[in-house]
């Protein structure tokens, strides 16, 4: 008897000492997250510089919507860090566990509905899908009409409430008081996740095609049968506001431009093929990797950009004729 209970204190004393043993990498993974979306923000605000310099009477609306993705985007990071500082939680991987009951998991869910909220009446009623059309390229936006981006607002809605929705009461089929613990065993995770999975992917890889233009371009650029010379394969590439690290194939002929992504990516993103004489390229300011920024003239609002020494290989090839542009 008395082993037992001394059994039963030595475990529950390691269970309240293991949050101490935790990296301060995991511990504090919030901070990570504020870096990220700062840096996300200031990417996007670089990119829209020359948006900016072309319609200089968007620059004030433009700088709104900027000021918003830094203080809506790192509210919930804050909140987090908030919880972790005070000590009514103890980790990061905490508010994937709702169900556990933590009460200020709960207010962080909460708040984050709140947001939601906030987002669904000035999209809808504010004016916001109207503002976000009138100023394209927005991160992580699509450039779609209002009536579109209302509706790509519901989406994200949806998403949002059915990840919470699994991450509180679990996958059907998983019974217990664990049911928000993924056991990859059970019959309910073996049924559902394959099912979720794929049409996240799916619904993710439509979303970013729309989003970065590819589907855009794959209206006006399908594919052609000419042979292509050369091939640059795991390349990265950014369109619009989506980025594609290591993913994508570019090759060059003496007809044209080719870009495709790797087969397992390729739901939604169509291989495309851009005559030479469609295709124009700019130098761009970056502060990592000097960048070169390919426009269309048939889609002229959709952008990629790629490295130097990526477009001066491609450019190279017989035919191509196409000039880099200094940054202005």
């Amino acid at each position: 008897m008395v082993y037992a209970i001394s059994g039963r204190l030595k475990t529950s004393s390691s269970r309240l000492t293991m949050p101490n043993m935790e990296p301060v990498l995991f511990r504090h993974l919030w901070v990570v997250f504020i870096v990220v979306t700062v840096i996300n923000g200031f990417m996007w605000w670089s990119r829209i510089q020359e948006t900016i310099r072309n319609k200089p009477e968007l620059a004030a609306g433009y700088r709104r919507l900027y000021q918003g993705f830094l203080l809506w985007g790192n509210i919930p990071w804050v909140l987090m860090g908030l919880g972790i500082l005070s000590g009514q939680t103890t980790e990061v991987s905490e508010f994937l566990r709702p169900g556990e009951g933590n009460q200020f998991v709960l207010i962080w869910y909460a708040a984050m509905g709140g947001l939601l909220v906030l987002g669904t009446y000035w999209v809808y009623f504010g004016g916001g899908a109207e503002i976000l059309e009138r100023h394209p390229g927005m991160y992580m936006v699509p450039q779609w009409s209002a009536n579109k981006i209302r509706l790509w607002w519901i989406s994200v809605v949806i998403w949002n409430v059915a990840i919470a929705t699994l991450l509180f009461y679990g996958f059907p089929g998983v019974q217990g008081r664990n049911r928000d613990r993924f056991d990859p065993f059970s019959p309910g995770l073996q049924i559902w996740f394959p099912v979720a999975f794929i049409g996240m992917w799916l619904g993710i890889s439509f979303l970013l095609s729309a989003i970065g233009g590819w589907n855009r371009l794959a209206v006006q650029y399908a594919a052609s049968p000419f042979g292509i010379e050369k091939r640059f394969r795991f390349r990265s590439a950014q369109f619009g506001g989506v980025s594609y690290s290591g993913c994508v194939i570019f090759g060059a002929s003496t007809q044209g431009l080719s870009i495709a992504v790797l087969p397992l990516f390729r739901i939604g993103h169509p291989p495309l093929f851009i005559p030479w004489r469609d295709v124009s390229a700019r130098e761009v300011e970056t502060w990592l990797f000097p960048l070169v920024e390919l426009k269309f003239a048939r889609v002229p609002d959709v952008s990629v950009r790629i490295r130097r020494r990526l477009a001066d290989q491609l450019f190279q090839e017989p035919g191509a004729g196409v000039v880099v542009m200094p940054r202005v």
